[in-house]
């Protein structure tokens, strides 16, 4: 117990400018005494830091306290040391070659950048997403390399893991890329990039919505504008919702809710009460996949009416109540569109008093005291 590391005996060392007993404790398995040594890390005279992490990276230990040493070079982007961090990124031990490569992207070392891509495709998970870590980390100067690797020949983890660092570094230059990248064959790209697309923000919209036309890209489309679109892609989702992609106009009608805009209630009554898609129940392969996505389309219209608190849809969201398919959605609907909604729900299915309840308790407090007091009047 007498040797036992604490927080106080850190706040000791530091005090005493013992260095390399302070930086060693960064691997502690304890995670109170590795946070405490890394705030006391940035605490620490920059010059001697530098002196006392360079004598142990030059000394090529590549044990704990070089794995140490490269936690605290990160910690204090100590620049003078990045010759021995690229060394060290292709060292044996897998760990400590890890954070190296991690540490190189902290530093910002652009000229370090074929290490980091070439751990992208490393079979060491540990190497591969210190890589993600450090790519994102020096943002800009690798757009143009992930840009590359995404549009390559490369395996498809390799290409998806490029894409989705695009996605975190957020740079406009990669929409058109990504963009392209919809159109692709393999799902997971596509879907990486439709994720990449919405992480970009709304940059991203203008070169989104052009892809409307594109019946391939139509679903992807939708699902991007439904978390980054504004006013401006209302229009372009209103079209889709007249078309034949069934998942497309699904993902459409989400979208749709999601803009807040009292020019889409109409047409998502429409879409509700549409005949074409009435069928819930398949008896194939195709007409079971023609059915999920009408229980799709309807489920995603009832919760974007709800949403916006479309009073002139009760009736048709009522109806909905009748299909177990619906039900819930229908359920949520009529609480969000607020008291009036409720009561006639109240009249017209003699069950929803009971259901309505659990899905009461996780309505906004304000809204559900209010039907709640609606609900045990009706009950009496």
């Amino acid at each position: 117990m007498f040797f036992k590391t604490t927080p106080a005996k850190i706040d000791k060392w530091l005090a005493a400018g013992e260095y390399e007993k302070i930086i060693k404790t960064l691997i502690s398995d304890d995670h109170v005494l590795a946070k405490k040594a890394a705030e006391s890390v940035l605490k620490l005279d920059k010059g001697k830091a530098t002196s006392t992490i360079t004598a142990i990276l030059t000394s090529g230990d590549t044990g704990k306290l070089g794995l140490a040493a490269v936690k605290a070079t990160t910690l204090l982007k100590i620049q003078e040391v990045l010759p021995q961090i690229s060394k060290l990124a292709e060292s044996s031990n897998k760990e400590i070659a890890a954070e190296a490569i991690r540490c190189l992207g902290y530093l910002g070392a652009s000229n370090a950048l074929s290490i980091m891509l070439n751990a992208l495709e490393s079979n060491n998970e540990h190497s591969t997403s210190a890589a993600v870590d450090g790519l994102t980390a020096i943002g800009k100067p690798a757009v143009s390399e992930l840009i590359k690797l995404a549009g390559s020949t490369k395996a498809v983890p390799i290409r998806v893991l490029a894409i989705k660092i695009l996605g975190k570094i957020k740079d406009a230059d990669a929409i058109e890329p990504l963009i392209r990248s919809l159109l692709d064959i393999h799902k997971d790209l596509v879907e990486a990039s439709v994720q990449a697309l919405i992480q970009i923000g709304k940059p991203a919209q203008a070169a989104t919505i052009r892809m409307a036309d594109n019946k391939e890209t139509e679903a992807s489309v939708c699902k991007i504008l439904s978390e980054i679109g504004d006013s401006s892609a209302i229009d372009t989702l209103l079209k889709i919702i007249t078309g034949e992609n069934r998942e497309a106009i699904s993902y459409a009608a989400e979208a749709l809710g999601n803009l807040g805009s009292n020019k889409v209630v109409d047409p998502l009554i429409a879409l509700l009460a549409d005949s074409r898609f009435q069928e819930l129940k398949g008896s194939d392969d195709e007409s079971n996949k023609q059915a999920h996505w009408n229980r799709e389309i309807k489920k995603n219209a009832i919760k974007s009416l709800g949403s916006l608190g479309a009073s002139n849809a009760t009736d048709e969201i009522i109806k909905a109540l009748k299909s177990g398919v619906t039900r819930n959605a229908a359920i949520i609907a009529l609480i969000n569109m607020g008291e009036n909604a409720f009561s006639k729900a109240l009249e017209k299915d003699q069950y929803f008093a009971d259901d309505a309840m659990p899905a009461l308790r996780n309505a906004p407090a304000g809204s559900a005291n209010a039907l709640m007091s609606i609900l045990k009047n009706h009950k009496g």
